[in-house]
């Protein structure tokens, strides 16, 4: 059997290190009848089912994308308010499985909730779609140095959609398809981005 985690959660990200460990980040758990954002990164060895830990973010981790080195770049999730509306995330995160740490990086120009990120060949990290504070479609496409640890935009234009799926294709480009607009309809649609 493979090793439990110390809690359930849904909707987690989980992302296999080179040395064979897990990261499990973001998801949300159940308590009582409502459901709530997980603000805690769990370890998991599936060689040594009792060797997990269980790791704190700054926030709640939305996606998770391996960096060229080993290490992780976790985008953080924001939060629906019903008085406030959109709360952003005030940072990004990078994980070093050599330190078991998360260290903050960035900012964004501009932050954004909801977003997809994908690395690309060059070892940099696409970020792209999500929502604004003002809960508006974020239509800049920025990319992460590991290097520098800083964002900066490299497109601008994005459509304005949500809930999309994003694949690296092999020559480099990413295939968005899908999703669905501000007007909440679902679109047929597909593009490609050249980062």
């Amino acid at each position: 059997n493979a090793p439990l985690m110390a809690e359930p959660r849904q909707g987690a990200t989980a992302t296999l290190l080179p040395d064979g460990r897990v990261l499990i980040v973001g998801g949300d758990y159940v308590g009582g009848s409502y459901t709530y954002p997980n603000k805690y990164a769990e370890l998991i060895d599936p060689s040594h089912p009792l060797a997990q830990s269980t790791l704190s973010l700054s926030q709640y981790g939305a996606t998770s994308t391996l960096l060229s080195d080993g290490g992780v770049l976790v985008e953080e999730w924001g939060l629906w308010d019903s008085a406030a509306g959109c709360i952003t995330p005030e940072v990004s995160e990078v994980f070093d499985p050599s330190t078991e740490r998360f260290t903050p990086v960035g900012p964004m120009s501009t932050p954004r909730t909801g977003s997809a990120a994908i690395r690309i060949p060059d070892g940099r990290v696409v970020v792209f779609g999500g929502v604004d504070s003002r809960c508006a479609a974020v239509g800049t496409v920025e990319a992460f140095d590991p290097d520098s640890e800083t964002f900066q935009v490299i497109a601008t234009g994005f459509p304005e959609i949500s809930g999309f799926s994003a694949t690296l294709l092999d020559d480099g480009e990413i295939l968005i398809a899908g999703g669905q607009g501000s007007d909440w309809q679902m679109t047929d649609a597909s593009w490609l981005i050249k980062p």
